[in-house]
Order: C-alpha cells, then sequence, then structure tokens
C-alpha cells in the first residue's frame, strides 16, 4: 500500500490483472474465471499505468486502503482467501534496445532511493516444465546480499527459479 500512487516501473509500462479474459489468441488461460473464491464477479484491475502503482488485487479481507473486494480473492489449500494474481498483463509502449531498458530501470530504482534494481525476465508457475530448485528465500538472500553492497554491479544476470502459486 505506501508505494500506491509511486512510480514502480518504466513510465511507459501498464499492468493489468484480468480474470475475466479466457483466451489470448489460440491459448486458453488457466487462470480465468467469472467469480472468485468467495462469490464476488471478478474484473479487470489496472494495477500499474504510466509506471505508477494505481491500484491493487483485493479480497473480501480489508486492507488499509481498501475496503471492499475486486473480485480477486482466491483459496489455496486450507487457507481462507487471499487476493491474487489471475491473469496478469504487462505491456509497453514502443521497444528499447537492452542498453536503454537497464537505464530505464536504473533510473526507477533511483527515483525510488534504491541502490539496486532487479530485472524479471520470465515467470514460470508450477508444473509449467521450467526448471526448479529456486525459493523465494533464495530471492530474499540476493536482495540482501545486494542490499549490504555484495555481489558486483547494481543490475545483473541471475536465475532464480521460483514456484508461483495461484
Amino acid at each position: 500500500e505506501k508505494y500506491l500512487g509511486r512510480r514502480i516501473l518504466p513510465r511507459s509500462f501498464r499492468v493489468y490483472d484480468d480474470p475475466t479474459v479466457e483466451n489470448v489468441g489460440s491459448t486458453v488461460l488457466a487462470g480465468s474465471f467469472n467469480h472468485d473464491d468467495e462469490g464476488v464477479p471478478a474484473r479487470r484491475v489496472d494495477l500499474v499505468e504510466g509506471g505508477k502503482l494505481k491500484d491493487m488485487l483485493t479480497s473480501r479481507t480489508p486492507v488499509k486502503s481498501f475496503t471492499q473486494s475486486n473480485g480477486h480473492g482466491r483459496r489455496g489449500g486450507r487457507s481462507g482467501a487471499q487476493a491474487g494474481a489471475a491473469c496478469l498483463f504487462i505491456e509497453a509502449d514502443g521497444g528499447l534496445p537492452a542498453e536503454d531498458i537497464k537505464q530505464s530501470l536504473l533510473d526507477a530504482a533511483r527515483d525510488q532511493g534504491l541502490d539496486y534494481a532487479l530485472r524479471v525476465t520470465s515467470l514460470r508457475g508450477r508444473n509449467s516444465g521450467g526448471r526448479s530448485g529456486g525459493s523465494m528465500a533464495d530471492m530474499r538472500a540476493m536482495f540482501q546480499r545486494m542490499q549490504r553492497g555484495e555481489g558486483g554491479s547494481p543490475i545483473r544476470s541471475e536465475e532464480h527459479t521460483s514456484e508461483l502459486q495461484s
């Protein structure tokens, strides 16, 4: 919530989650649904516009800035429903060469007072055929090393694979 209204991505980026989208081209989207696990009608939520965080996914569990669900309450196993992404779309205007992307990322990090940035090049869900072995703890450890100034340049290539929970 503390990042609402703040730039979190380059200005050319838009991010939204729309559980009502059933297909992209000929690909069926497994995350699609009409009502979330709490019975709330699903709807598109525009999360990032112009690189700024504008909204958040919510369930019926209220949070400080959002008291109503936007249809993204999902249950996992025996736990209660929590807000979660279904069909996440990331779009950007215009393509950039790799060096310009790197500079834009560093500029965004600097705007937020950060000493480092992380470029995510792909996400793989559970059972997607991707290599396994990483964890969120691995990523947390990498961030902590970077915060301590260990590990070289502000942006570097590292592969960390974690299962995304739905």
